[in-house]
Protein backbone atom coordinates (compact mmCIF):
# COMPACT_ATOMS: atom_id res chain seq x y z
CA UNK A 1 0.00 0.00 0.00
CA UNK A 2 3.05 2.29 0.04
CA UNK A 3 5.36 0.85 -2.61
CA UNK A 4 2.99 0.71 -5.63
CA UNK A 5 2.78 4.51 -5.76
CA UNK A 6 6.56 4.83 -5.50
CA UNK A 7 7.03 2.19 -8.21
CA UNK A 8 4.56 4.04 -10.41
CA UNK A 9 6.50 7.30 -10.23
CA UNK A 10 9.78 5.42 -10.74
CA UNK A 11 8.48 3.88 -13.96
CA UNK A 12 7.72 7.35 -15.27
CA UNK A 13 11.49 7.82 -15.41
CA UNK A 14 12.21 4.27 -16.60
CA UNK A 15 9.10 3.20 -18.55
CA UNK A 16 10.67 0.05 -20.00
CA UNK A 17 11.83 -1.36 -16.68
CA UNK A 18 10.19 -4.53 -15.40
CA UNK A 19 9.81 -4.70 -11.62
CA UNK A 20 8.88 -7.86 -9.75
CA UNK A 21 7.17 -7.05 -6.45
CA UNK A 22 6.92 -10.02 -4.09
CA UNK A 23 4.71 -9.77 -1.01
CA UNK A 24 5.60 -11.73 2.12
CA UNK A 25 6.01 -11.17 5.83
CA UNK A 26 8.98 -9.17 7.08
CA UNK A 27 11.01 -12.17 8.22
CA UNK A 28 10.71 -13.92 4.86
CA UNK A 29 11.60 -10.72 2.98
CA UNK A 30 14.72 -10.32 5.11
CA UNK A 31 15.72 -13.93 4.43
CA UNK A 32 15.32 -13.39 0.67
CA UNK A 33 17.86 -10.56 0.78
CA UNK A 34 20.28 -12.67 2.82
CA UNK A 35 19.91 -15.51 0.31
CA UNK A 36 20.30 -13.04 -2.59
CA UNK A 37 16.91 -13.92 -4.03
CA UNK A 38 16.20 -10.18 -4.22
CA UNK A 39 18.28 -7.02 -3.97
CA UNK A 40 16.06 -4.86 -1.78
CA UNK A 41 13.34 -5.59 0.76
CA UNK A 42 11.01 -3.42 2.82
CA UNK A 43 10.20 -4.72 6.28
CA UNK A 44 8.33 -3.61 9.37
CA UNK A 45 11.16 -3.70 11.92
CA UNK A 46 14.88 -3.01 12.23
CA UNK A 47 16.56 -6.37 11.49
CA UNK A 48 19.70 -5.47 13.47
CA UNK A 49 21.64 -8.00 11.38
CA UNK A 50 25.39 -7.84 10.76
CA UNK A 51 25.00 -8.69 7.06
CA UNK A 52 22.15 -6.26 6.36
CA UNK A 53 22.01 -2.51 5.94
CA UNK A 54 18.68 -1.08 7.10
CA UNK A 55 17.53 2.45 6.28
CA UNK A 56 14.35 4.03 7.73
CA UNK A 57 11.84 4.21 4.89
CA UNK A 58 8.40 5.22 6.09
CA UNK A 59 6.14 4.67 9.07
CA UNK A 60 2.54 4.00 9.96
CA UNK A 61 0.28 3.25 12.89
CA UNK A 62 -1.25 -0.09 13.86
CA UNK A 63 -4.55 -0.28 15.71
CA UNK A 64 -7.44 -2.69 16.36
CA UNK A 65 -9.91 -2.51 13.46
CA UNK A 66 -13.42 -3.98 13.24
CA UNK A 67 -16.25 -4.25 10.71
CA UNK A 68 -18.75 -1.39 10.99
CA UNK A 69 -21.60 -3.93 11.13
CA UNK A 70 -20.15 -5.59 14.24
CA UNK A 71 -22.23 -4.87 17.38
CA UNK A 72 -19.12 -3.59 19.17
CA UNK A 73 -18.28 -1.14 16.40
CA UNK A 74 -20.51 1.48 18.04
CA UNK A 75 -19.42 0.68 21.59
CA UNK A 76 -16.95 3.30 22.71
CA UNK A 77 -14.71 3.25 24.53
CA UNK A 78 -13.62 -0.38 24.87
CA UNK A 79 -11.02 -1.80 27.23
CA UNK A 80 -8.03 -4.02 26.60
CA UNK A 81 -9.92 -6.71 28.48
CA UNK A 82 -12.74 -6.37 25.95
CA UNK A 83 -10.24 -6.98 23.14
CA UNK A 84 -9.10 -10.18 24.80
CA UNK A 85 -12.58 -11.69 24.51
CA UNK A 86 -13.44 -10.73 20.89
CA UNK A 87 -12.43 -13.23 18.16
CA UNK A 88 -9.11 -12.01 16.77
CA UNK A 89 -7.57 -12.43 13.31
CA UNK A 90 -3.82 -12.65 13.97
CA UNK A 91 -0.95 -12.27 11.52
CA UNK A 92 1.48 -15.17 11.27
CA UNK A 93 4.80 -15.26 13.12
CA UNK A 94 7.40 -13.21 11.25
CA UNK A 95 4.99 -10.39 10.47
CA UNK A 96 6.24 -6.90 11.31
CA UNK A 97 2.70 -5.92 12.29
CA UNK A 98 2.45 -8.79 14.75
CA UNK A 99 5.90 -8.07 16.14
CA UNK A 100 5.11 -4.39 16.78
CA UNK A 101 1.91 -5.22 18.67
CA UNK A 102 3.62 -8.03 20.59
CA UNK A 103 6.18 -5.59 21.97
CA UNK A 104 3.44 -3.39 23.40
CA UNK A 105 1.53 -6.35 24.81
CA UNK A 106 4.68 -7.72 26.45
CA UNK A 107 5.19 -4.36 28.16
CA UNK A 108 1.68 -4.79 29.58
CA UNK A 109 2.47 -8.33 30.75
CA UNK A 110 0.29 -9.94 28.07
CA UNK A 111 0.80 -12.43 25.24
CA UNK A 112 -1.37 -13.79 22.44
CA UNK A 113 -2.41 -16.60 24.79
CA UNK A 114 -4.46 -13.96 26.60
CA UNK A 115 -6.51 -13.33 23.43
CA UNK A 116 -9.29 -15.18 21.65
CA UNK A 117 -7.35 -15.99 18.46
CA UNK A 118 -9.82 -17.27 15.86
CA UNK A 119 -7.51 -17.48 12.84
CA UNK A 120 -3.87 -16.90 11.93
CA UNK A 121 -3.32 -15.51 8.42
CA UNK A 122 -0.30 -14.87 6.23
CA UNK A 123 -0.99 -11.40 4.87
CA UNK A 124 -2.60 -8.07 5.68
CA UNK A 125 -5.04 -8.59 2.80
CA UNK A 126 -6.22 -11.88 4.28
CA UNK A 127 -6.68 -10.25 7.69
CA UNK A 128 -8.66 -7.35 6.19
CA UNK A 129 -10.90 -9.69 4.20
CA UNK A 130 -11.59 -11.80 7.28
CA UNK A 131 -12.56 -8.73 9.31
CA UNK A 132 -14.78 -7.49 6.49
CA UNK A 133 -16.63 -10.79 6.28
CA UNK A 134 -16.95 -11.96 9.86
CA UNK A 135 -17.40 -11.12 13.55
CA UNK A 136 -13.69 -10.50 14.05
CA UNK A 137 -11.20 -7.72 14.59
CA UNK A 138 -7.52 -7.48 13.77
CA UNK A 139 -4.53 -5.26 14.48
CA UNK A 140 -4.00 -3.54 11.13
CA UNK A 141 -2.02 -0.72 9.59
CA UNK A 142 -4.16 2.40 9.37
CA UNK A 143 -2.71 3.11 5.92
CA UNK A 144 -3.77 -0.32 4.68
CA UNK A 145 -7.44 0.30 5.51
CA UNK A 146 -7.81 3.97 4.51
CA UNK A 147 -10.14 3.12 1.61
CA UNK A 148 -12.30 0.93 3.85
CA UNK A 149 -12.57 3.78 6.34
CA UNK A 150 -13.74 6.12 3.59
CA UNK A 151 -16.28 3.53 2.43
CA UNK A 152 -17.50 3.10 6.03
CA UNK A 153 -16.77 -0.64 5.94
CA UNK A 154 -14.21 -0.70 8.74
CA UNK A 155 -13.79 1.41 11.84
CA UNK A 156 -11.07 2.05 14.39
CA UNK A 157 -11.80 0.55 17.81
CA UNK A 158 -11.35 3.17 20.52
CA UNK A 159 -9.39 1.50 23.34
CA UNK A 160 -7.90 4.10 25.74
CA UNK A 161 -5.58 1.57 27.41
CA UNK A 162 -4.23 0.42 24.02
CA UNK A 163 -3.16 3.39 21.93
CA UNK A 164 -2.29 2.90 18.22
CA UNK A 165 1.20 1.44 17.84
CA UNK A 166 3.85 3.30 15.85
CA UNK A 167 5.62 1.04 13.34
CA UNK A 168 8.73 2.01 11.39
CA UNK A 169 9.43 0.54 7.97
CA UNK A 170 12.99 -0.14 6.85
CA UNK A 171 14.53 -0.56 3.43
CA UNK A 172 16.95 -3.48 3.66
CA UNK A 173 19.82 -4.55 1.42
CA UNK A 174 22.85 -6.80 1.78
CA UNK A 175 25.60 -4.84 3.50
CA UNK A 176 28.30 -6.33 1.27
CA UNK A 177 26.23 -6.76 -1.90
CA UNK A 178 26.91 -4.70 -5.01
CA UNK A 179 23.54 -3.51 -6.25
CA UNK A 180 22.59 -3.46 -9.90
CA UNK A 181 22.50 0.04 -11.43
CA UNK A 182 18.71 -0.05 -11.64
CA UNK A 183 18.35 -1.11 -7.99
CA UNK A 184 20.56 1.82 -7.02
CA UNK A 185 18.43 4.16 -9.15
CA UNK A 186 15.36 2.85 -7.33
CA UNK A 187 16.91 3.51 -3.92
CA UNK A 188 17.84 7.04 -5.00
CA UNK A 189 14.27 7.58 -6.21
CA UNK A 190 12.79 6.37 -2.92
CA UNK A 191 15.01 8.67 -0.90
CA UNK A 192 13.79 11.69 -2.86
CA UNK A 193 10.17 10.65 -3.50
CA UNK A 194 7.78 13.32 -2.09
CA UNK A 195 5.12 10.69 -1.25
CA UNK A 196 7.37 8.79 1.15
CA UNK A 197 8.73 10.06 4.43
CA UNK A 198 12.12 8.57 5.27
CA UNK A 199 12.28 10.16 8.70
CA UNK A 200 8.79 9.71 10.17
Amino acid sequence: YILPEVIGTFREHFPKIKIELLISNSKKAMEMVLERQCEIAFIGFDPNHKFLKATPFSSDMIAPIINTSHPLAQNSPLTLKDLQSIPLILRQSGSGTRRAVEQVLNEKGLSWKSFNVALVVGSATAAINAVLSGPFYSFLSLKSVENHFRQHRLVLMHVPDFEPVHRQFFMVRGKRDLLSPMAQHFINHIQTAPTVSTHS
